[in-house]
């Protein structure tokens, strides 16, 4: 099958889900969203998030590294996108070990965290092997007792993004204290660095790669109520873009 026509279907999917609700649930999505349930932690009350550093690096046609200093971490987050057809294999350079908490699309967007990771420091490196033009944007967090992934929403449209903005859709999260992470995924590279996000979140970096990749974050107070941010994306293309919420 064409792969414009693909992704094309793909999208059309997706804006029929958005349609149907406010919340689009990516474990109502398959097989175009995969979910990795969350297997412990979990809860409100713990310690709250700070995020200590980010680090990004955009595709360049193979593989993608991306170093920071992870020093004082205690959770890492890694958001990914990608133009394969494959699921994307995250390294880590120290041996931690990594989970998928989504996987959209066969790689072109992935969100990854490592919630309790046994090595942090300089030089700290993780790499995606086998996705081609992969970007790559790394999250170094500190605080939260025992998080854990709670649960994830998208919005999407097909071939007209330029310069209008697509919510993510509603996510509640299930206490206070919740850290938000979004990703913006598009086809064309055109924007980027104009781009911009809203709700409170903070926009860490944005790609005009081929595909393009833009990340943001948002750390909950106390209040539980729910978040739906938009990212304005400049450049005329098909997009989807993705939150993902975890528990202190």
């Amino acid at each position: 099958m064409n792969r414009r026509i693909f992704f094309n279907l793909v999208w059309l999917l997706v804006v029929a889900f958005s349609l149907r609700a406010n919340s689009i649930s990516l474990e109502q999505q398959a097989p175009f969203f995969s979910v990795v349930p969350p297997t412990g932690g979990g809860g409100g009350g713990g310690g709250a998030f700070a995020v200590l550093r980010t680090a990004s690096q955009a595709g360049t046609g193979g593989a993608t590294t991306v170093t920071m200093d992870t020093t004082g971490a205690t959770r890492l987050f890694a958001l990914v996108t990608g133009g394969g057809l494959s699921h994307p294999a995250l390294t880590d350079g120290t041996g931690n070990t990594w989970t998928a908490d989504i996987d959209w699309n066969n790689s072109h967007v992935s969100v990854f965290s490592c919630l309790n990771p046994t090595h942090v420091g300089t030089g700290h490196s993780i790499s995606i092997n086998n996705v081609n033009n992969c970007n790559i944007i790394f999250v170094a967090v500190t605080g939260g007792s025992s998080p854990a992934f709670q649960a994830a929403s998208a919005g999407g449209t097909t071939g007209n993004w330029g310069g209008a903005t697509v919510n993510a859709g509603s996510l509640t999260p299930s206490g206070g204290n919740n850290l938000f992470l979004a990703v913006a995924w598009w086809d064309v590279g055109a924007g980027g660095a104009s781009d911009t996000v809203d709700s409170g979140f903070t926009k860490i970096d944005a790609f005009s790669t081929n595909p393009g990749c833009g990340g943001a974050y948002k750390i909950k107070s106390s209040d539980s109520t729910a978040e739906n941010p938009g990212w304005k994306h400049t450049g005329a293309s098909d997009g989807v873009f993705i939150q993902a919420t975890y528990t202190p």
